[in-house]
Order: C-alpha cells, then sequence, then structure tokens
C-alpha cells in the first residue's frame, strides 16, 4: 500500500474524482492484471470490458439512399445536429461529449494520426444521419473509430466504413466498443472478439456506485489517444 501504483491512484481519485470533485466519473483501460491489482486495493472495480467488432469487407455498391462526404470546417452545424440526435437518443448510457469541439480537437488536428471523417446524409433531404472516424492501418485493415450519431443510424455508417474500405482494398474493418452495447453495431454480419481491455469504476472516493455504473458506458477506440 506503499507502492507508486496505490499511491498515485488513490491521491488522484481524493482530489479530483467523486461528488464535489472536479470530475463526477473517469474511465480507463486496464488489462486484467492491472484491474486485478486495483480490485485488491479497494480502488477499482469492473463494470464492463472492451470487444473488438470486426467486419469481412464484401464488394460493396453505393447506397441510392445516401451519400457520405469528407468532413469540412462548412459541416460545423450538421455535426452538431448529430451529436444532438445521439444525445438525446443514448441518454440512459453514459458517453463523451461529440460535438464539433471535440471533433475537431481529437480528430481534426491531431498532431500526428490523419483520420478521415465522413459525413453521410440522406440523399434527397441532405439531412445529417451520422459521422464515421476512420483511421487506415494498412494491412490490418481500417478501423471504425468513433461514431457520432444516433444509434438508428449506426448502420448506414458502418455501411460507410465497409464502402470505404472496399474502395482502399481492405479486407476488414474493425471498431472497439464496450459488451455491454456490442449490441448496436450487431450489423452487417459483423463479429465479435472479447479483449483483455476492462473498463473500470471508482470505489475509492465518495461516488457513484459501481453498481450503478455497470453496463452504463459507451465507448469506443476515439475515446482513447492510443487507438
Amino acid at each position: 500500500r506503499q507502492g507508486p501504483f496505490y499511491l498515485a491512484c488513490t491521491t488522484m481519485l481524493e482530489q479530483l474524482m467523486g461528488f464535489g470533485r472536479p470530475f463526477l466519473l473517469g474511465f480507463g483501460f486496464p488489462n486484467q492484471q492491472g484491474l486485478r491489482l486495483a480490485v485488491k486495493q479497494g480502488i477499482y472495480k469492473a463494470v464492463d470490458q472492451m470487444a473488438e467488432v470486426q467486419w469481412a469487407v464484401p464488394r460493396v455498391r453505393p447506397d441510392w439512399r445516401v451519400r457520405s462526404q469528407v468532413v469540412s470546417e462548412a459541416d460545423e452545424a450538421a455535426v452538431n445536429a448529430c451529436w444532438a440526435e445521439m444525445a438525446h437518443a443514448m441518454k440512459s448510457s453514459i458517453l463523451g461529449v461529440r460535438d464539433w469541439q471535440f471533433v475537431v480537437r481529437r480528430f481534426l488536428q491531431h498532431p500526428s494520426v490523419a483520420y478521415t471523417l465522413l459525413l453521410v446524409r440522406a440523399r434527397w433531404s441532405g439531412q445529417p444521419l451520422g459521422v464515421a472516424v476512420l483511421r487506415d492501418r494498412g494491412e490490418d485493415g481500417l478501423e471504425l473509430i468513433d461514431l457520432v450519431g444516433a444509434p438508428v443510424h449506426f448502420s448506414a455508417l458502418v455501411r460507410a466504413a465497409l464502402r470505404h474500405a472496399h474502395l482502399l482494398g481492405r479486407r476488414r474493418v474493425l471498431a472497439w466498443t464496450t459488451l455491454s452495447h456490442r449490441h448496436l453495431l450487431d450489423v452487417w454480419g459483423s463479429e465479435l472478439v472479447p479483449l483483455d481491455v476492462w473498463v473500470p469504476a471508482n470505489v475509492w472516493s465518495p461516488g457513484p456506485s459501481a453498481t450503478n455504473l455497470q453496463g452504463q458506458w459507451w465507448l469506443m477506440g476515439g475515446d482513447t489517444d492510443f487507438r
């Protein structure tokens, strides 16, 4: 209990996390070894597990019902509209803000990674349906890093990612998601591979209980900068 892991974690939680502190909630992505140590020391409890969703890329033809374009500065209002729909549709889940400011800071202005952001619209009305954030990993495939939009449109966003992967000559699309929300990506013949990556809850400082947080997080690769 005098080790650097214990002291660093407990000090951070006591100063920053929980009721009456700067941040109500926090999350991380420890492996089982790191999680086991934190659980043994009474710091964390697991509330979810990450998994990798994979799609084999078929020969995807254009969809006459939708059109997609690369996100530009002119799309601020459209991205904010997609986020507003997502926030309303997923109000029973816990997820990070995905508004225009976040999209610019996290993806468009990233200093070392070139992300492709596709804005998908209904073809005839022009209504924005959502944004698919993509990262080309070469022979490993195309990673669907993040989604902005209501879950009802996730199928169209995944299809746009598959279409983009087909045009790049990639054989698969992959994405991280929490197991509790895996059903939202159960489209287009996806397969699931559980990962040794866990989502913990703070049980050290007073705050929302791990029981109430169980299975509530919607997280993707875009929620961490190591993807």
